[in-house]
């Protein structure tokens, strides 16, 4: 065979494997194709961890379904449009901007933390986050570009009900990330503070993490899961530092973790926390042997007394 071929198969069985090696790990990290976008929100529930609570959660899931609710939508920078639910309880009233997690739902991950705030007098904004649900695209981008859609919701209602609306972030996971790191932005004086529950400290070491979990090596294996990102979804999980964002933040925040959370350790709330600033307004409560973003079924009760006592301390609500 003459050399020039040799050299030729040589760089195209290169390129091959740089593609698979790259692709392969975009594919399984940040994207979510049309037909995978929908999660019902009862599944996971017979996990181990979550067995315990599947009949009080799906009560708590109908009880979501059967309020009344306005399909709302933004559009983006970047061109997707987002959908969100909007529920009314009361002219007037606070609003809570919700973030559910990653390739979850937010029927399922705010189906106790929605009616808790509607208790509470909020209207609530359930927002699908971009490549979920009924929202546009097909990367996730682990509150690296979320965190800009965030503002978009925070926008909208302030246009809508006036700039005098009292808004509060309160994100799950994925979700929790997004509201920290939109902590760190330019907000306006409306946005009064955020829940964040069970946040990881970064998408750095959320995918380095779960890779561990897998039994691979995660320091060859980041990287080209992080050039994956780049290379076909336009995003770098670099940007999505939520320990770095918690430094700066603009508003104060209540951390929430289960310490028995296998997916998102409890020490990166902890690690969180430890950037934040000592203002007397920002906490971090753990809930003993809670899994992932289910602090709220654990301890109901301490739950609600918790974001209770945050936002009327923060003037969202009276006491």
């Amino acid at each position: 065979m003459h050399p020039v071929f040799i050299v030729l198969i040589s760089l195209a069985a290169l390129l091959l494997l740089f593609f698979a090696a790259t692709y392969i790990p975009y594919l399984m990290t940040f994207h979510r194709p049309r037909g995978r976008k929908y999660t019902r929100p009862e599944d996971g529930l017979e996990k181990e961890g979550y067995r315990q609570f599947s009949e009080i959660s799906m009560k708590l899931i109908e009880d979501i379904r059967s309020r009344e609710f306005e399909s709302v939508y933004v559009r983006t920078q970047d061109g997707l449009t987002l959908h969100a639910r909007y529920y009314h309880v009361e002219d007037g009233r606070p609003v809570a901007i919700q973030c559910h997690g990653y390739k979850s739902t937010p029927m399922r991950d705010f189906s106790g933390g929605a009616v808790m705030t509607m208790d509470m007098g909020f209207n609530v904004l359930l927002i699908e986050q971009r490549a979920h649900e009924e929202s546009d695209g097909s990367t996730i981008c682990f509150g690296e570009k979320e965190r800009y859609d965030l503002l978009l919701w925070i926008d909208y209602i302030t246009k809508r009900f006036g700039g005098d609306t009292k808004i509060m972030l309160y994100g799950i996971s994925m979700g929790a990330a997004t509201v920290i790191l939109a902590s760190a932005l330019e907000l306006p004086a409306n946005v009064l503070g955020a829940v964040a529950d069970c946040p990881y400290s970064s998408a750095r070491e959320i995918i380095k993490n779960t890779i561990r979990g897998m039994k691979l090596p995660s320091g060859p294996l980041y990287p080209l899961v992080r050039l994956g990102g780049i290379l076909y979804g336009k995003t770098d999980p670099e940007r999505a530092d939520v320990v770095k964002a918690a430094r700066e933040h603009k508003i104060p925040i209540l951390l929430i973790h289960g310490e028995g959370d296998t997916f998102v350790p409890c020490d990166m709330s902890r690690k969180i926390y430890e950037g934040l600033k000592d203002d007397g307004l920002c906490s971090l409560n753990t809930f003993p042997n809670a899994e992932h973003g289910i602090s709220y079924l654990h301890d109901t009760e301490r739950y609600i007394a918790l974001v209770r006592e945050f936002v009327t301390r923060l003037g969202a609500i009276e006491k």
